[in-house]
This record gives structure tokens, sequence and C-alpha cells, in this order.
């Protein structure tokens, strides 16, 4: 496991992410079918997880199903953007017709225009 992981609270890598260790408010319980890299339907107890394996199982003969239980909720969070330097938009020059609104076009042809 990555050692950066591993401190609550502890910046990652310098980037400026926080590892938050939250405590888990709502228990679950996931069906894992063994060599599938995913699950999708949350069960509230460990009995219907467990009898939702049995069904898998039994449809799936030969099969291993696994019940998972939520141990911990674990989350980066990403801090908000930091304006370094803020640039004033260019205005329309006035000779110019008004069918940007207020935007500049930088094609090739505009540029010439404003050029003459």
């Amino acid at each position: 496991m990555d050692e950066r992981l591993l401190h609550e609270g502890q910046p990652l890598a310098g980037k400026g992410f926080t590892l938050q260790d939250c405590v888990v408010t709502e228990k679950f319980w996931m069906v894992l079918q063994e060599g599938s890299t995913y699950t999708k339907v949350k069960h509230d107890s460990y009995e219907k997880a467990r009898d939702e394996a049995k069904r898998l199982a039994k449809k799936e003969a030969g099969k291993k199903f696994y019940v998972l239980g939520c141990e911990a909720l674990v989350q980066v969070e990403m801090p908000e953007p930091t304006v370094i330097k803020a640039f004033p938009m260019p205005t329309i020059a006035p000779e110019m017709p008004d069918q940007t609104a207020g935007k500049l076009c930088l094609c090739e042809a505009c540029t010439r225009e404003r050029q003459k």
C-alpha cells in the first residue's frame, strides 16, 4: 500500500490533496463473484447479502461468491483552485459591428480586418 495513504490528514505527494478517513455511518454489504472486478447492489443487512450470494451460487453452480462488508470510508478531497493571475478580457474595437456580443474573435480573417 502507498505509504502516503496511511497517515490521516497528511498531504498526498505535495499536490494539495488531503486524505480524510471518515467514520462509516451507513453500514452495508455487497456480493462479489470471484474473478469479477465490480459489484453494484448495496444490501442493508448481512443476511440479505448472504441470501443473495446463496441465490447467485445456485444459479451459477461452481462459482464462488463473497459477501463484503463496508469497514471504512476513505475520501480524498480536492482543494479549491487558486487564481494566480487574472487577465482582462479584450474588448471589441468601436469600429467593429457588435456581432460577437462583447467577445473578440481571434480568427485570421477578423484579425486581418482589425489591422486595416
